[in-house]
């Protein structure tokens, strides 16, 4: 039997790391070929997660394998890590092929391997839908740019391009934040070459498709306003269907940079920046290391709002625990109602890595139960006078989702916090599987 030849991309977009335990050994000492089978299926989840899918959920529809093929290089053992790269190709009305290659991480020796995993109707809506989104979202990783995982954008942004120009957070001292903690997040800017180069050989390729890109990591706009401006022109250039670039925004960035420079960067381009406030109060502000305060937040929200950029704001409920819950509840508040911000969004803070970093600089925190989470919020809305602010607080932390326009809607959302208070168990909460960090 001829051995198959299996054509692999140039490049991968997306990539895992994946070590090799005792039970993935045979009789033979080296990687099961059962058990490699497993270790892609680990990848092939990764990968769809990459792109807000499930395996029982790509646009309605879920994976079935249908065939798989393998080319061997070498052998695998135990104690390595391999890095699993993956992409789709070949998509039809059935399916697409998954393509894969598998490396070990420290030595130059790899495997190249080719698995084809068909997307078939199981539920409902036709096949071919489920196929085609992956499509979508697939091209979106086969693009010229380089990503340091973990990637974060905000939920908002889900459909558009993630262009990293700087990596990591250049403050990173939050410690109710382990976002950028990661050694290989380490802030640095990258090099003003690299990110136009991206823009420009991902421009060719799918210019006319991108409509809306978010300038990554923790805080682009660090960045000189030179080298922000000629980041924008070079997007404007080569993506011309662009309608919206936006970004993270850390108050302290913007105190370097005057009013005009922030109406500059309106001009050229930046439509909408996402400002993790986290807090109103001074004294919670201090609790957990931010680095601003009251004034320094309401100042950068102002010069963003005189440029006609819109500002996404983001409170963090439980954050000054039980003794200081009322007093973030009420200056939040005051925070919101001062600036007008044209989005407000809560979500409840957690610490998916421990608490102890948290605890290092506010010992004397104490979390907040469901009910005492409620009151807060009760009381936040309550202080809350906002014009035609759309609010949101449905990230998946939250146990209880609102969703209205402040102020038309505060009334009907007070009765909705009111009721969950009063008859949690008459309330539509998320139930606690559902809920993520």
């Amino acid at each position: 039997m001829p051995r198959i030849k299996i054509e692999l991309p140039e490049s991968f977009h997306f990539s895992t790391e994946i070590p090799i335990y005792i039970g993935h050994i045979n009789y033979g000492h080296h990687l099961d070929n059962a058990q490699l089978i497993s270790l892609i299926s680990e990848a092939r989840v990764r990968f769809l997660k990459s792109m807000g899918y499930s395996e029982m959920d790509v646009e309605g529809v879920g994976i079935i394998v249908a065939d798989v093929a393998a080319q061997y290089r070498s052998e695998a053992f135990h104690g390595e890590t391999l890095v699993a790269e993956m992409g789709a190709n070949d998509f039809n009305k059935y399916g697409c092929d998954f393509v894969w290659r598998l490396s070990e991480s420290q030595r130059p020796r790899s495997g190249a391997r080719q698995a084809r995993h068909h997307v078939l109707r199981l539920h409902r809506s036709s096949g071919h839908l489920g196929a085609s989104g992956l499509h979508r979202q697939s091209r979106r990783l086969m693009i010229p740019i380089r990503y340091v995982e973990p990637v974060f954008r905000p939920p908002s942004e889900a459909e558009s391009l993630i262009l990293p120009i700087t990596d990591g957070c250049s403050w990173n001292k939050c410690t109710f934040c382990e976002m950028y903690t990661a050694p290989q997040k380490k802030f640095l800017a990258r090099s003003e070459d690299e990110v136009l180069e991206s823009i420009r050989m991902t421009g060719q390729r799918y210019g006319s498709e991108i409509r809306r890109v978010f300038l990554a990591d923790g805080d682009a706009l660090v960045l000189p306003t030179r080298r922000l401006i000629a980041i924008l022109e070079a997007i404007r250039t080569y993506m011309p269907a662009v309608r919206r670039i936006s970004s993270y925004c850390l108050p302290r960035n913007l105190r370097k940079k005057s009013q005009s420079e922030i109406d500059e960067l309106a001009a050229a381009g930046l439509k909408m920046v996402y400002v993790g406030a986290e807090s109103g109060d001074d004294e919670v502000l201090a609790a957990v290391d931010k680095g601003e305060t009251f004034e320094t937040t309401c100042e950068a929200l102002d010069k963003l709002g005189t440029a006609g950029i819109t500002r996404s704001v983001m409170i963090l409920n439980g954050l000054g625990g039980k003794a200081l819950s009322m007093q973030h509840a009420e200056n939040s508040a005051r925070l919101a109602n001062a600036t007008q911000p044209e989005y407000l969004a809560t979500l409840v803070v957690s610490f998916p890595q421990g608490e102890e970093r948290f605890r290092a600089g506010f010992p004397g925190w104490e979390p907040l139960d469901q009910h005492e989470l409620f009151v807060e919020m009760e009381r936040f809305l309550s202080v809350l006078d906002l014009k035609r602010t759309v609010f949101r607080s449905d990230h998946a932390s939250n146990w209880l989702v609102l969703k209205g326009t402040l102020g038309a809607d505060k009334e009907r959302l007070l009765q909705q916090v009111r009721q969950a208070i009063a008859a949690p168990e008459a309330a539509r909460l998320r139930p606690a599987w559902a809920r993520g960090l």
